[in-house]
């Protein structure tokens, strides 16, 4: 169904080189600077999977 010519997240259209007229624009590959899409690597926004959440001292903690 995909056109091979095209990367995989380019989006499908029928027979154009692109979005169809009237469409919105398409998201900018990189975050923009005034809005980060992640948090930076010093400043996480929340707890990395990888690192356990600290729980409180409890009949389920272990």
């Amino acid at each position: 169904m995909s056109d091979p010519t095209l990367p995989p997240d380019a989006p499908v259209s029928p027979g154009l080189p692109g979005p169809p007229p009237g469409a919105p624009p398409a998201e900018p590959l990189a975050p923009h600077p005034d809005e980060p899409l992640a948090p930076y690597p010093d400043e996480p926004l929340a707890p990395s999977p990888s690192e356990p959440t600290p729980l409180p001292d409890g009949p389920n903690h272990f």
